[in-house]
């Protein structure tokens, strides 16, 4: 996995509570606050954007803007390579790196301890909470994130893991293409009319999840919400000025802060 970083674990970590983990996963240095007042961002998937004819940029990618089944996502964290993707790729991908599951679990809800309040002002009350489930023929079967859900106890809202199943169907592509039957809702009876929250490790492309929110959204008519742990931010030149942003920005990580969080102070700010 080039450009992937190494991690041990902690010797004395058996112990340790979400709140040691989620400090141990910000003293990596891989967590980077997603701004509510970050400028020249989509407001819906937190990346790049186009430039219009006077130079300013839309408000919205094009690709958000073409879509109609996921309200909005609210992202943990920025991600690339050599920082919290690496994390989330090496915890999926290497049987020995499983562990780091625990602390991407603490990280995810903490967060949701926090803000779970802050999507409902924003999106609306959310009824359900679930899980994008893996492809089970992928990884001997084994489904990361449910892994992730399993080791922790009492997830803020009301949650069933298992509402979609994946079919084996053609990846989403790069450009964000809406493949139908990658998912399919297991009971859709009494799902009319409730509005669901996605959750899921990262958002790349936005194909994955984008086609999970149409699964969901032509049964309930509703919108999904989606939360990702990391928002992958690119090198490629559209996203070159995204990226020069993101090195600029304050640290330490600002667990307080969301991408919707009402009146958010920066450190160094008036």
């Amino acid at each position: 996995m080039t450009g992937y970083r190494d991690f041990a674990e902690p010797a004395n970590a058996g112990r340790w509570s979400l709140a040691d983990w989620e400090r141990w996963v910000a003293d990596q240095g891989l967590l980077i606050n997603v701004w509510p007042d970050q400028p020249n961002v989509c407001g819906v998937c937190w990346g790049s954007t186009g430039v219009r004819y006077d130079g300013q940029h839309f408000e919205t990618c094009y690709y958000c803007d073409q879509q109609s089944q996921l309200a909005g996502l609210v992202p943990v964290s920025y991600s690339w390579d050599g920082g919290l993707e690496g994390m989330l790729a090496r915890a999926k991908s290497t049987p020995a790196y499983r562990w780091l599951n625990l602390p991407l679990a603490a990280v995810l809800a903490r967060f949701l301890e926090r803000h779970f309040g802050c999507i409902e002002r924003h999106f609306g009350e959310i009824d359900l909470v679930t899980l994008l489930p893996s492809n089970p023929q992928t990884r001997g079967g084994w489904d990361h994130l449910r892994d992730l859900y399993d080791r922790v106890t009492g997830w803020p809202g009301n949650w069933d893991p298992d509402v979609l199943i994946k079919r084996d169907a053609v990846g989403a592509s790069a450009t964000r293409g809406i493949v139908t039957p990658r998912f399919e809702v297991v009971q859709p009876l009494g799902l009319k009319g409730r509005r669901v929250l996605l959750i899921d490790d990262t958002w790349t492309s936005g194909g994955t999840m984008l086609s999970a929110a149409k699964s969901v959204a032509d049964v309930t008519g509703v919108p999904a919400v989606a939360v990702t742990l990391g928002r992958q931010v690119y090198t490629k030149a559209q996203e070159n000025y995204l990226v020069d942003d993101i090195n600029d920005m304050v640290a330490p990580y600002q667990a307080e802060i969301c991408a919707i969080h009402p009146n958010p102070r920066r450190h160094g700010r008036g």
